[in-house]
C-alpha cells in the first residue's frame, strides 16, 4: 500500500492516519487484515494501557468502487468487553448501488474472546444521496485464527417493508408496497489460505405486496434465498438458489400459486474478475407439476447477453399453457383453449449471424377453442425455428379437427419457420365435407406481432353441400362445391379473397365476389360478399327441401351481404326467372301455398276450385328482399293492383297468379316462415 501509517497504544487515544494524499488501491483484503490486526493488538495489550483506539484511512479505491474517510473506533471498558464503531463516507459505488453514500456499524457492547469478538446488539446505518437514513439491527461475530478470519452478520427480525423502501431509494427495486412479513438475513465473509468466501442466506415469511396499478401482487409468501461465492484462481465461483415455498404471486400477466406448486430457481457458475463476464453453466427452474427447465447462460459486464441455451424437459401441455402461455394470449384467438398432450422444447441464442433458434416437439397434442370455433386433435411432430440461418423443415401431423361446426380430417404440414415468416414446402391436402381442400402455396408473415398476415392459394376437390348445410344446421340441399381457390389473404384481422369463388350447384353456377371476413376468430366475426346466381335448376333446388316442386330456371343476386356472427344483418337480394329461359315452367300446389305464405297471403288454394289441380303453369316468378335494420322490404317480378306478383301465370291451363301483399316484413318473422316451410310438410289442402 502507498499509505504511511503508524500504530501506537495510548492511555487516552491512538490515531492511525494516512495522509490526505495517500490511497489504499486494490487492497481490500489488506485493509481488513489491518483492522483485524488492530483489534488483536488492542486485545493483547494490558487493560490499563488502552482506553480507546482509532484507525483512520483517508481513501480506499477498489477499482469499480471507492470510499473516503474510513474510521474505526474501539473503546475498552473491561477485559472481556469492548465497544466499536466503523464509519465510512464518500462512497462511490457502481450501478445499481450508486445512490448509497455512507454507512456505519455501531456496536455498544461486544464480548471479547481470545480469538475474536461477538456483538448481539449492533446497528447498521445506511445513508443515501437524498438524505435518507435506514437503521438495521444486527448480530455480529468476528473470529481470527492465525491467517484466517471469519465475519458473521445476522438479522433475525427485519421489516421487509423498510428494507424494500431502502432498496427502492437505491434504485434496486420497483415501486411496490410491502404490507407485512418478516425477513431474516445471515451474511458470512471468510478469508484464509483457501481464499475468500461469501455466504448469504435470507428467509422471507408471511409477506404480502402490491403495486399502485394492481399489475403485481403477492399474498402470504414464504421464500428463501441462498447465495454462495468463493474466490478461485480463475475468478469467483458462484451459486444461488431462490425458492418460493408457499403463497400466491401475480407478476403481470403470470399468476403462480406456490401452495400446490412450489417454484425453485437456481444457478451456478463463475465470474471473471478481469472482464466481469458471468458464466452460468447450470441454470435450473423447477415448477412442480408445471415445468422443468435446465440451461446455460453467459452475460457480459454491462449485462449484455453473449450466449443462452435452455431446455424444457418433457412436460404436460395443459398446466404449461395455463401458467405461462395463456396469460400472454389474452385478447387473441389463443386466450381460451383446452390443451392436453405432452411437449418438450429448446431455446438457444448465439451472436449474429445465428441469433435465436428454437425447437418444439409435440406428442399427441389436442387443442380446442373453448367457444367451439376451432380444434385440432392428435398433433405430432417437430417445429423448427431460426432467426438467422435457414432452419430445418417443420413437420406436423394431425388426426382431425373442427372449424366452427365443420369437421376436417387428417393431414401433414411441411414448411420452414424463419424469423417471423413461415413458408409451405409441400402442398397440404385436408379432407373436408366428403371432398378435400388442397393448399398449394402458403406464406405467413410477421408472426407474433399485430401485423400478422398470410396468403394462400389452392383448389377444392368436390365437397358435399348437403354435408356443409348439415354441419351448419342450415336447410339441407344437394350439390357439390369444387374449383380453384384464388389468392386468399389475411391482414390486420381481415380475411379477403382476391378474385371470385365459383361454385357449381343445382345445375347452375354461383359466383361469390368481394368476399371478406373481419375478426374471423373474434367474438362477432363479420362476413361481407356479393353473390351472383346463374341458371339454377328450380327442379333440383326445390326437390331438396320440403317446399314443393317448381320446374324452370332461376337467376339472381345477393349484393351487399353482411353476416355478423354468421347471421344476416343486411343484403339486397333478388331472384327471378331468366328472360331467355325456354325450359318447362310448372309449379306444384304445395309450392304455390309456400310462396304465398312468404308474401303474407296465407292459403290461396284451399278455398277455391283450384285445389283439385296438382300443379300449374307459370310465365315467370321471382321474389326480392332488401334487408336493413331488421326489416325486409319485399318485392316480386312485377307490381300488381294490390301488392306484387311472386308468380305470374302463363302457358297452358291451369294457370295461376301468386301475389304478395306485405311490403315490409320483420326479418325474424320471415325466417320463422322459412323454417316452417323447410321443416314441415307444408299446408294441408282439402
Amino acid at each position: 500500500m502507498s499509505a504511511t501509517a503508524a500504530i501506537g497504544i495510548c492511555p487516552r487515544a491512538c490515531l492511525i492516519k494516512s495522509s490526505s494524499e495517500d490511497h489504499l488501491i486494490g487492497h481490500q483484503p489488506r485493509l481488513l487484515s489491518a483492522l483485524a490486526a488492530l483489534v488483536a493488538a488492542a486485545l493483547a495489550a494490558p487493560l490499563s494501557a488502552v482506553e480507546e483506539l482509532t484507525l483512520h484511512v483517508g481513501r480506499v479505491d477498489g477499482g469499480r468502487w471507492s470510499s473516503g474517510d474510513i474510521e474505526l473506533k474501539l473503546g475498552f471498558a473491561a477485559a472481556d468487553r469492548v465497544s466499536a464503531r466503523l464509519t465510512t463516507v464518500g462512497l462511490e459505488l457502481p450501478e445499481p448501488f450508486q445512490a448509497l453514500r455512507a454507512l456505519s456499524v455501531d456496536c455498544p457492547r461486544a464480548d471479547v474472546t481470545a480469538t475474536g469478538l461477538a456483538c448481539t446488539g449492533a446497528e447498521l446505518r445506511l445513508s443515501d444521496d437524498g438524505g435518507g437514513i435506514e437503521r438495521l439491527p444486527l448480530a455480529m461475530r468476528l473470529e481470527r485464527k492465525a491467517d484466517h478470519w471469519r465475519l458473521r452478520v445476522a438479522a433475525e427480525a427485519l421489516d421487509p417493508a423498510s428494507m424494500w423502501t431502502l432498496a427502492a431509494r437505491l434504485g434496486l427495486a420497483p415501486g411496490l408496497e410491502i404490507t407485512r412479513g418478516r425477513l431474516a438475513v445471515t451474511l458470512e465473509l471468510e478469508t484464509g489460505r483457501k481464499g475468500r468466501r461469501l455466504r448469504l442466506d435470507a428467509a422471507l415469511s408471511g409477506a404480502s405486496f402490491s403495486d399502485a396499478a394492481g399489475l403485481n401482487a403477492g399474498e402470504d409468501l414464504d421464500a428463501r434465498l441462498e447465495l454462495r461465492a468463493a474466490r478461485a484462481e480463475s475468478g469467483w465461483q458462484t451459486s444461488a438458489e431462490l425458492s418460493l415455498d408457499t403463497g400466491q404471486v401475480y407478476l403481470d400477466p403470470v399468476f403462480v400459486d406456490a401452495r400446490n406448486a412450489p417454484v425453485t430457481v437456481s444457478a451456478a457458475g463463475d465470474i471473471e474478475p478481469e472482464s466481469g463476464r458471468l458464466r452460468l453453466s447450470s441454470v435450473r427452474l423447477r415448477h412442480r407439476g408445471v415445468a422443468s427447465v435446465d440451461g446455460e447462460l453467459v452475460v457480459t459486464t454491462g449485462g449484455a447477453l453473449e450466449a443462452l441455451a435452455l431446455r424444457l424437459a418433457r412436460a404436460p401441455l395443459a398446466p404449461l399453457y395455463r401458467t405461462y402461455l395463456q396469460p400472454f394470449a389474452v385478447g387473441s384467438v389463443l386466450d381460451a383453449l383446452t390443451v392436453d398432450g405432452v411437449g418438450e422444447a429448446r431455446l438457444e441464442w448465439r451472436p449474429a449471424p445465428e441469433g435465436w433458434r428454437a425447437w418444439l416437439k409435440l406428442d399427441d397434442a389436442n387443442i380446442a377453442d373453448q367457444d367451439g370455433r376451432f380444434s385440432v386433435a392428435g398433433v405430432q411432430g417437430d417445429v423448427e425455428w431460426s432467426e438467422g440461418s435457414r432452419p430445418d423443415i417443420t413437420t406436423l401431423r394431425w388426426s382431425g379437427g373442427q372449424f366452427y361446426r365443420i369437421d376436417y380430417g387428417a393431414g401433414v404440414l411441411r414448411g420452414r419457420v424463419s424469423g417471423r415468416q413461415f413458408e409451405l414446402e409441400a402442398p397440404v391436402e385436408v379432407p373436408l365435407l366428403e371432398g378435400a381442400v388442397t393448399v398449394n402455396a402458403l406464406r405467413v408473415n410477421d408472426i407474433g406481432t399485430r401485423e400478422l398476415g398470410w396468403q394462400f392459394r389452392g383448389n377444392v376437390r368436390p365437397m358435399s353441400l348437403r354435408a356443409l348445410t348439415g354441419a351448419l344446421a342450415w336447410p339441407p340441399f344437394g350439390g357439390t362445391l369444387a374449383g380453384d381457390i384464388p389468392l386468399v389473404s389475411y391482414t390486420r384481422g381481415v380475411i379477403s379473397v382476391d378474385g371470385s369463388l365459383d361454385i357449381a350447384v343445382f345445375g347452375g353456377a354461383v359466383r361469390v365476389r368481394q368476399l371478406s371476413i373481419s375478426n374471423p376468430f373474434g367474438v362477432i366475426p363479420e362476413l361481407r360478399a356479393d353473390v351472383d346466381v346463374e341458371g339454377l335448376s328450380l327442379d333440383a333446388l326445390t326437390s331438396t327441401f320440403s317446399f314443393g316442386n317448381i320446374q324452370g330456371r332461376l337467376q339472381g343476386r345477393i349484393h351487399g351481404l353482411i353476416l355478423k356472427d354468421w347471421k344476416p344483418t343486411a343484403f339486397d337480394a333478388r331472384f327471378a326467372t331468366p328472360e331467355d329461359d325456354d325450359s318447362r315452367h310448372r309449379i306444384s300446389q304445395r309450392a304455390v301455398e309456400n310462396l304465398a305464405s312468404l308474401g303474407g297471403a296465407g292459403a290461396v288454394l284451399s278455398s277455391t276450385f283450384l285445389r283439385i289441380f296438382d300443379e300449374f303453369s307459370y310465365r315467370r316468378l321471382g321474389i326480392g328482399c332488401r334487408l336493413a335494420n331488421g326489416v325486409c322490404d319485399m318485392d316480386g317480378v312485377a307490381p300488381a293492383e294490390q301488392g306484387y306478383y311472386i308468380v305470374e301465370g302463363g302457358g297452358l291451363p291451369p294457370r295461376i297468379d301468386v301475389l304478395g301483399f306485405n311490403r315490409r316484413v320483420d326479418w325474424e318473422v320471415l325466417l320463422g316462415r322459412l323454417r316452417q316451410i323447410v321443416t314441415t310438410n307444408g299446408p294441408v289442402i282439402r
